[in-house]
């Protein structure tokens, strides 16, 4: 079950992550998987898991993903395409 602090949270990150990237809102929640658009979705997911530490499977309810096995896969590919830098940009900016 979702609580109101998960969706508040998926809100406040996602909004970040557009701001960040230059992407519409709109397409961002898609179910787009051009490369301009999914890595920046990886890219939040890792956020809410391994900063705010949401699990997987409440990730997936949040994007209406399937499988919480995709967030799990998007996640690992943070690291393999060297998005950390602009991870740790955005998590320095929800911060302040």
């Amino acid at each position: 079950m979702l609580l109101r602090k998960h969706i508040h949270l998926k809100e406040e990150v996602s909004a970040a992550v557009c701001n960040y990237f230059s992407i519409d809102p709109k397409i961002f929640y898609s179910k787009n998987a051009k490369p301009e658009i999914a890595h920046p979705r990886f890219v939040a997911w890792d956020i809410l898991k391994n900063h705010y530490g949401l699990s997987s499977v409440t990730i997936a309810q949040m994007y209406n993903e399937r499988h919480h096995t995709g967030i799990l896969r998007g996640i690992a590919r943070v690291d393999k395409l060297k998005l950390n830098e602009d991870r740790d940009k955005i998590i320095a900016y929800l911060i302040t």
